[in-house]
C-alpha cells in the first residue's frame, strides 16, 4: 500500500474495498455470494457491520435461529469467525452448527462451524449446475466415529509432530519484523498438511462397513493382484519402484522382480495369473474362512484361556445373525415394490413462496417457472417436484409470461387416487411422453434446424461417421460456437 502511495495505509479497509469490488463482479453476473472470513472483530463493528449491510450478508449460523455460537478464539470471549451468505444462500441451509473450542480439532486455537447446503435448492436457476459437492465422512452425533476420528487424528499429529512444529513456527514468525517468501511458503505448507490430514482421517473413519467377512487367503489373493498392478504401472510409466509397492510386496513376503529383467507382457501375465489364483481361492473361501476362524479361535484361547470351542461358537452365532440381519433387510426394505395407486392434483398452478417459483402441473409433472418481478414469472421452465408448501393459485397467461392473479392464496393442493390399473398405465404413458418433449419444448441444440441434421433419425450419420473418424470440417456447420 506504502508503494502505491498510500501514506497512511488501513489494511483492514483495503481488505474490505477489494472484496467489495469482487462481490460486485461475481454478483452482477447473477452469482450468490458465501463468504468465510476471520474477521478478528464481532459482527456488530463497524467496518464488517458496513460490509454486510451493503452486500446484503448474514450471519448463516445466527440468523433467523434461536441459538447462540460460541466464542470462536481461544484467546477471547468474542465471536470473530463468520459464514456469511445473502438471502438466497439462507434459505438453502438444511443443517448448521457450531463447536466447541479444542471440539473436533484440538490443533487450532479457533471453534469449527459447518453449514450443509441443499445444492438443488441453491443452484435451482443457474443454466451451469456444478457436480455434486462431497458430503461430510460423518455426523456428529455418530459419537463412535466421533470419537474414532478424534483419537486417529491425534495419533496422527503426535506422529507427524504437528503440536511442535506449529509452535515452532509461531515463535519464529513472532520475532520476525517482516516476512519473506520463504516465511509464507512455510506456513502454507504446514496448513496443508493439516488440512490433509483431517480429510483424509475423516474418510478413512466414515467408511462404511459392509460386513464382508473375507478369509485371509482371499485378502492376501487380493493384495496379490494390486502389487502386480502396481508393478505392471511401473514397468510401463519406466519408473522406480514407489514406497508402498515395497511395502506390499513386504507384507505379503514377495520378491520384488528386477526391473532389468521383467517385461510389459511378463508384467501383463504375472497379473492374469494373479487373477487366476484369486478365482480359485473364491471357490473355496467357505472352507478357508472356517479354518481362519478357527485358527482365530484358538489363538484367542491361547491368550484368553477362555475355551476355543465357546468362542467359536459364538464367532458362528455373530456371522449368522449377521447374514441374518442383511436378508431381512433385503426382503423388509425391498428396492422395489409394486404399483398400487398414483395422485393425481386436481389444480394446475401452483405458488412457492419463499422460493418465488410458479409450478404447472402438465401431463404427470411438474414444471417450475421462475419469478423475475412481482407476480410475473418466465414462460419457460424446468421439471421439479412440487414443494410442501406450495398452495394452489389462479393465473393468466399472455405471449411470454405469466401472471399471478392471486399471490396471497391460503388454498391447499389436494389430490384425487388412481386405482385401476388402465388408468395408472395411461397417465404414466402421458408423463413419460411429456418428459420425453422436454428438450424440444425447450428448444434444446439437437432439435434445431441446423443440428438435426448431424444425428438423423438414429443418431447416426455420413457426418457423425466422419467426426469420429476426425476428417469433417466443423466450421463448415452453420451452428454456434458452443454447439461446436
Amino acid at each position: 500500500m506504502r508503494e502505491e502511495g498510500d501514506k497512511n495505509p488501513d489494511p483492514r479497509n483495503k481488505i474490505f474495498d477489494n472484496m467489495n469490488d469482487i462481490l460486485d463482479e461475481w454478483m452482477g453476473k447473477g452469482f450468490h455470494p458465501m463468504v468465510m472470513i476471520d474477521s478478528n472483530s464481532e459482527i456488530t463493528e463497524k467496518n464488517l457491520n458496513e460490509f454486510t449491510g451493503r452486500n446484503g450478508l448474514h450471519d448463516i449460523i445466527t440468523t433467523g435461529r434461536d441459538m447462540d455460537a460460541p466464542p470462536s478464539y481461544a484467546w477471547g470471549k468474542k465471536r470473530i469467525d463468520f459464514l456469511l451468505g445473502n438471502d438466497h444462500v439462507q434459505r438453502a441451509v438444511i443443517n448448521l452448527g457450531a463447536l466447541g473450542l479444542y471440539d473436533g480439532l484440538k490443533a487450532s486455537d479457533h471453534t469449527m462451524q459447518y453449514v450443509d447446503l441443499d445444492e438443488k435448492l441453491l443452484f435451482q436457476d443457474d443454466t451451469f449446475t456444478p457436480m455434486p459437492g462431497f458430503h461430510r465422512e460423518f455426523k456428529l452425533h455418530d459419537i463412535k466415529r466421533k470419537t474414532h476420528f478424534q483419537e486417529t487424528l491425534q495419533k496422527r499429529y503426535e506422529h507427524q509432530n504437528i503440536a511442535k512444529r506449529v509452535n515452532d513456527l509461531a515463535t519464529r514468525l513472532e520475532n520476525k519484523p517482516q516476512l519473506d517468501e520463504a516465511d509464507i511458503t512455510a506456513y502454507n505448507d504446514l496448513d496443508d498438511e493439516i488440512v490433509e490430514l483431517i480429510l483424509s482421517t475423516a474418510k478413512r473413519v466414515g467408511r462404511v462397513d459392509f460386513g464382508y467377512q473375507r478369509s485371509a487367503d482371499l485378502c492376501i489373493a487380493g493384495k496379490t493382484i494390486r502389487l502386480h498392478k502396481a508393478i505392471l504401472s511401473c514397468i510401463r510409466n519406466d519408473i522406480k519402484y514407489t514406497e508402498s509397492i515395497e511395502s506390499l510386496a513386504s507384507e505379503l513376503n514377495h520378491q520384488l522382480p528386477n526391473r532389468e529383467e521383467i517385461n510389459v507382457r511378463q508384467a501383463i501375465s504375472n497379473v492374469n495369473e494373479a487373477w487366476k489364483a484369486k478365482r480359485v481361492v473364491e471357490k473355496e473361501d467357505g472352507e478357508r474362512r472356517a479354518r481362519w476362524l478357527e485358527d482365530i479361535c484358538r489363538e484367542i484361547a491361547r491368550e484368553t484361556g477362555q475355551d476355543a470351542d465357546k468362542t467359536y461358537q459364538a464367532m458362528i452365532k455373530c456371522a449368522l445373525s449377521k447374514g441374518m440381519f442383511k436378508r431381512l433387510k433385503a426382503i423388509l426394505k425391498s428396492e422395489w415394490s409394486a404399483l398400487d395407486y398414483i395422485e393425481i392434483p386436481n389444480d394446475k398452478w401452483y405458488l412457492d413462496r419463499e422460493l418465488n417459483e410458479l409450478y404447472e402441473f402438465d401431463n404427470g409433472i411438474f414444471v417450475a417457472h421462475s419469478g423475475f418481478e412481482q407476480n410475473l414469472y418466465e414462460e419457460y421452465g424446468s421439471i421439479k417436484v412440487l414443494p410442501k408448501n406450495a398452495v394452489v393459485v389462479e393465473v393468466e397467461k399472455s405471449v411470454d409470461v405469466i401472471h399471478v392473479l392471486n399471490p396471497d392464496s391460503n388454498k391447499a393442493p389436494s389430490w384425487t387416487r388412481v386405482t385401476k390399473p388402465e388408468e395408472m398405465e395411461l397417465w404414466l404413458m402421458r408423463r413419460n411422453k411429456r418428459h420425453l418433449q422436454q428438450m424440444y419444448i425447450e428448444k434444446s441444440p439437437p432439435t434445431t434446424e441446423a443440428f438435426a441434421p448431424i444425428l438423423e433419425d438414429y443418431g447416426t450419420s455420413t457426418i457423425t461417421d466422419e467426426i469420429l473418424d476426425g476428417t469433417f470440417d466443423v466450421d463448415s456447420l452453420d451452428i454456434s460456437d458452443e454447439m461446436k
